[in-house]
């Protein structure tokens, strides 16, 4: 969990708000795209497969493109739930 602080100003006042953020990883499967996020990740496969000296994050992006994928973590849930209870 990560805080992070966010100012809005209006005409005389300065609101200070203060944000708790949450990453949450999740997984990617090609097959459940929308026809318009599949030729984007088309392009974006093709660029890739371009490239001579690929990143590791690259060649997992990669793999993902033709096998999917799932991050997720039940437990790392837990600590949204604890602050939403809070």
């Amino acid at each position: 969990m990560k805080t992070t602080v966010i100012y809005s100003s209006m005409t005389y006042f300065t609101k200070k708000y203060i944000v708790k953020i949450f990453y949450m990883r999740c997984g990617f499967d090609f097959t459940k795209l929308n026809f318009i996020n599949k030729i984007l990740t088309n392009m974006l496969n093709v660029m890739m497969l371009r490239k001579k000296e690929k990143t590791e994050d690259e060649k997992e992006m990669l793999a993902a493109y033709e096998h999917p994928v799932d991050y997720r973590d039940r437990k790392s849930i837990k600590e949204l739930i604890e602050f939403v209870k809070s």
